[in-house]
């Protein structure tokens, strides 16, 4: 126990602690790094507000409180290099009888500046799923309105999902696409960023699965005059009673899984391309849950990593050579074996007209004549070419 006591907090509700990124670990192995961080707020009582606080441990220093109103529920978002916390606060109206949120702020903090300063983001509309993209400075969201919430049996619900990046130039971000009358209301990052999956999950009619990927290249002057000109949706696919959906830890394969933990009515696993191209489906009667295995971290260095991204293009070319090589070495062995089985044909052939030659001048039959110009046959090929075509207008 730090210190041999607890740290007291009246009516806390959640906390979140920041992720390390390697440098800041690296750092505080060699004793130089700050402290360990942790998110925690409070709600309204007794005409105090919501208030969210960021303290350090073991020092238990305040950095930064921040004060809210209105407050239904607040969700931490830390950034996987915690270089930002985003604090989902979801708000009801100010003098509503029901706290049901009905709207949502997005209180975004920089831990990597000076005094942690916030950037607000106001929605009108619920958010009910917020994702950071892996080592970046992107994130999604899923807003849903009131209009588009439902309250028909069986009628599904529809969603827009908006992306945002960090605008380097002025340092505040900014929404750089937006899309409209979605099923999707889960969001699933590749753990290599810049691909995302956006999937139907709960849904009693709707199974979609969507493959964007954020960074596809297109046009150079259409990307740099317009945003979110990358953002481009590589396939979409559909998974019957979905109930997961999981990256694998190289960002390549993605799978989605059909649980009878949700009571889903097929249980049972798919397995995805990042490019949204179905590779396996198995359906197994009792399945509960799909894992992948843990990738372990690299064994090379940031600078050997760097000289394989800047040779990238060599090995590319010597892999295309070894692919060619042993494609070559698979015909010139395919050309080998059908020549020895000709040449096994012909030498069969060749014994069997020895042995009826044989069997004929046995029996005193004459060797049997063979109408040579009978099987021949004059095949004519007629080619046109086209040398010259000029075309005159007459009057």
């Amino acid at each position: 126990l730090l210190d041999k006591k607890s740290i007291k907090i009246e009516g806390v509700q959640d906390f979140e602690w920041c992720p390390m990124s390697q440098k800041d670990l690296i750092a505080r192995q060699e004793g130089k790094g700050k402290e360990c961080v942790l998110a925690f707020w409070t709600p309204e009582a007794q005409n105090q507000p919501a208030r969210v606080n960021i303290m350090a441990v073991p020092s238990r220093t305040i950095l930064r409180s921040k004060n809210l109103f209105n407050v239904s529920e607040c969700k931490f978002y830390w950034q996987s290099q915690g270089d930002f916390l985003c604090v989902k606060v979801d708000r009801h109206a100010r003098k509503a009888k029901s706290k049901k949120a009905t709207s949502c702020n997005l209180e975004i903090f920089r831990m990597r500046e000076k005094d942690y300063p916030v950037e607000v983001l106001e929605f009108k509309d619920y958010v009910p799923q917020f994702a950071w993209e892996p080592s970046g400075t992107r994130f999604a969201i899923v807003l849903q309105t009131e209009a588009n919430i439902s309250s028909v049996s069986g009628v599904s619900t529809k969603y827009s999902i908006d992306f945002y990046q960090l605008d380097s130039k002025k340092g505040d971000f900014i929404a750089i696409k937006h899309l409209d009358s979605k099923m999707a209301n889960t969001l699933v990052w590749s753990p290599k960023g810049r691909h995302i999956a956006l999937a139907t999950i709960g849904s009693s009619s709707k199974y979609d699965i969507e493959f964007w990927d954020l960074d596809f290249t297109i046009d150079e002057r259409r990307e740099a005059a317009e945003l979110g000109a990358n953002v481009t949706m590589l396939g979409t696919g559909e998974h019957y009673g979905i109930t997961e959906i999981a990256w694998d830890p190289s960002g390549r394969y993605i799978a989605t899984s059909a649980s009878t933990w949700r009571q889903s009515p097929e249980p049972g696993f798919s397995i995805w391309d990042f490019k949204g191209q179905q590779l396996l489906h198995e359906s197994r009667d009792r399945f509960k849950q799909f894992l992948w295995r843990p990738r372990p971290p690299t064994l090379l260095s940031k600078e050997q990593i760097k000289k394989v991204r800047k040779e990238l293009r060599d090995y590319s070319r010597q892999f295309d050579e070894e692919d060619a090589a042993e494609e070559n070495r698979g015909s010139a062995e395919k050309l080998a074996q059908r020549r020895r089985e000709i040449g096994e044909w012909n030498a069969w052939r060749t014994r069997n007209n020895d042995r009826l030659v044989v069997e004929r001048e046995k029996k005193g039959k004459s060797k049997a004549k063979i109408d040579v110009q009978g099987q021949e046959a004059r095949v004519e090929e007629w080619v046109e070419e086209l040398i010259d075509e000029t075309e005159e207008l007459s009057r």
